[in-house]
């Protein structure tokens, strides 16, 4: 049975695996400016650490130096054991290579909505026209199952 420290660690790499996979191309290296450490010659960037300190800060945890150094240190430990999986070519098994896709993918349509909700914003006034659509035609349908495929066919 693995301890808890062991699956910590071992999700952890799982995680920086990952992303590391999603954004794997040399070209893509920080600035030396946007650097927050470097560990066997492969920069952690500072955006890396951002994005991390800001999830955290949407699930109420405060931002400060021992969090971006906790953070740090966390990065590094995932880069480690990570190189390590790929000495081992555990990047190559089909079952990291598919949840590796499946991560891909994730962010990919992610980035779609998060770029089309950007560019194609939504107004009040848009928003009300469509609730009162919604709530006129919920007024004429007998039941909740017609109201649904009602919404449904609308999409």
């Amino acid at each position: 049975m693995m301890s808890i420290k062991s699956r910590i660690l071992l999700a952890s790499a799982a995680s920086l695996f990952i992303l590391s996979a999603c954004n794997g191309k040399a070209g893509n290296a920080p600035a030396a400016g946007d650097v927050a450490a470097t560990v066997n010659g492969t920069p952690i960037s500072k955006g890396s650490v951002d994005q991390i300190v800001g999830q955290r800060l949407a699930m109420g945890q405060p931002d400060s130096p021992e969090t971006r150094k906790a953070i740090i240190n966390q990065l590094a430990m995932q880069m480690l054991v990570s190189e390590e999986a790929i000495k081992k070519n555990l990047d190559k098994t089909p079952e990291v290579v598919d949840q590796l896709n499946l991560t891909r993918q994730s962010i990919l349509a992610n980035a779609f909505v998060q770029d089309y909700t950007k560019n194609n914003p939504v107004s009040d006034d848009m928003l009300k026209a469509e609730y009162d659509k919604i709530k006129a035609h919920r007024c004429q349908v007998p039941n909740t199952r017609h109201a649904i495929s009602w919404w449904i066919r609308r999409l």
